[in-house]
């Protein structure tokens, strides 16, 4: 059995929840870049497959 860690006083001491928020800091920023940029590629990618889609499925009937 793993030792459950008490969150609560984790997150009562402050100095704990600054550490946590200085080392969680840099990696919150990296995530919201990396999810924008793969949002750009496929979000641009898919809304151009949708309308050839679109575009084709008109041009059938």
């Amino acid at each position: 059995m793993a030792k459950k860690i008490n969150l609560v006083s984790i997150f009562c001491s402050h100095e704990a929840l600054e550490q946590i928020y200085i080392l969680s800091y840099p990696y919150c920023l990296i995530k919201q870049y990396l999810f924008k940029r793969i949002e750009d590629i496929f979000g641009s990618f898919f809304i151009g497959e949708m309308t050839l889609l679109w575009r084709n499925r008109s041009r059938l009937k």
